[in-house]
């Protein structure tokens, strides 16, 4: 690009012949040059702007640039990712690998859910944390929002650092988002965020591992799936529930769980407008994956509904 430059002559002569007769020709001489010094100085200053926004434009697209070049993912669908907003249930072990992929891929807004403290025996699978954290007992949403800071500090990041109840998870209704992840490891928090998705139509990614094996699965993206209350009818009671304390956990699962989520997430993101066949093809809509680290063996087991559901009644 040329820049346009001034030159002394460039002011007409009625301006010359009136300056030159009242304050001489030396002085005019000055004048001038320091008009047209400073209208060069803004040109070049303006130019300069320009470049570096462009710039830095460029180096946001850069960021992307293997994800952009996969075929099967359309500009448009590239940029739904960049425009979507997605709300985070958790901020532990399987919420770690989610997390940090879900941020990576640059969407614009995340929002992370957890009422914990990080502790060191957290620290062998909830790769987001650090022994520092744990010495803090630092909050674990804000945890992880200062290791995603670093990672991608182009996401706007949000943490809401109370436990989810019945009483205030209307509070969700502040923010607008277009997937929600459960990632918790509590029973009554799954069921309490299956029921708020459900009611309000938003696609819901169950995401969970124990011991050796994870679970992933897609709910509320079309009307005519089973729902998550199909599969899991009821609260297990305490005496048939496997936990972490309770029965261990190996480190890699939650990441395979986190990871398979966050391709979930980002298929229902870049798949909102496409059609339902496409979508059933590629999600784990009405099936779930069920995965073991320690056998290699991982299987996909089809979701049925059930006649009797409340979800059922809702798509009559």
């Amino acid at each position: 690009m040329v820049l346009p430059r001034l030159e002394l002559g460039s002011l007409d002569s009625e301006s010359k012949m009136l300056t030159n007769y009242t304050i001489g020709p030396y002085v005019t001489y000055y004048i001038e040059k320091t008009i047209v010094l400073f209208i060069n100085i803004l040109i070049l200053s303006i130019y300069n702007a320009d470049i570096k926004r462009s710039s830095s434009l460029q180096l946001q697209m850069n960021k992307y640039l293997r994800q952009q070049t996969l075929k099967e993912f359309t500009k448009e669908q590239e940029q739904c990712i960049h425009e979507s907003s997605v709300c985070c249930i958790g901020a532990g072990g399987v919420a770690a690998s989610f997390l940090e992929f879900i941020v990576g891929a640059g969407i614009k807004q995340l929002i992370i859910v957890d009422f914990d403290t990080v502790d060191k025996t957290n620290l062998h699978r909830q790769v987001l944390h650090s022994e520092i954290g744990a010495d803090k007992k630092l909050n674990k949403a804000l945890s992880a929002k200062e290791r995603l800071n670093n990672l991608n500090s182009d996401v706007d990041i949000v943490t809401i650092q109370e436990k989810l109840t019945p009483a205030n998870i209307s509070c969700l209704d502040d923010y607008s988002f277009q997937v929600m992840v459960d990632a918790t490891d509590n029973p009554e928090t799954r069921f309490l965020v299956a029921e708020y998705c459900f009611k309000r139509k938003i696609p819901h990614i169950y995401a969970a591992a124990v011991c050796f094996t994870c679970y992933v699965s897609t709910f509320n993206v079309v009307l005519d799936q089973p729902c998550f209350k199909c599969f899991f009818p009821k609260i297990p009671p305490q005496n048939l529930r496997q936990t972490a304390a309770t029965d261990g956990v190996f480190g890699p699962v939650v990441g395979v769980a986190g990871c398979q989520a966050a391709a979930e997430c980002l298929k229902v993101l870049t798949y909102q407008n496409t059609d339902e066949s496409i979508k059933r093809e590629n999600l784990l809509i009405g099936k779930m994956m069920i995965g073991n680290v320690l056998t290699n063996n991982y299987r996909i087991v089809r979701l049925s509904t059930k006649k009797d559901c409340m979800c059922q009644k809702l798509t009559e």
